[in-house]
């Protein structure tokens, strides 16, 4: 929640700046755009945890380590233990 709060800040402070120089519109414009980013940057995560879902057998996304290492045991002792032999 606080990298989301900080990102809207972050926009909102750049929109102001832009629009204070080119004018409020492209203000705006600025700030919609970075909320824009915003979303479309989780709607690709999210993708890539749901491909993961799919097919556990594939090494979780760089997203869900990172923001959730609380849930890594949970997750490490729902996945079936497959022993590979070396080739």
């Amino acid at each position: 929640m606080n990298k989301t709060l900080s990102s809207v800040v972050a926009w909102a402070l750049l929109g102001l700046v832009i629009g204070g120089w080119l004018g409020y519109s492209f203000g705006w414009a600025t700030f919609a755009l970075g909320l824009l980013l915003m979303v479309i940057v989780s709607g690709a995560q999210l993708q890539k945890i749901r491909r993961w879902v799919h097919n556990l057998d594939l090494p979780p996304p760089l997203q869900l380590v990172r923001g959730t290492k609380f849930l890594l045991p949970y997750i490490a002792s729902s996945r079936p233990i497959v022993k590979r032999s070396p080739t």
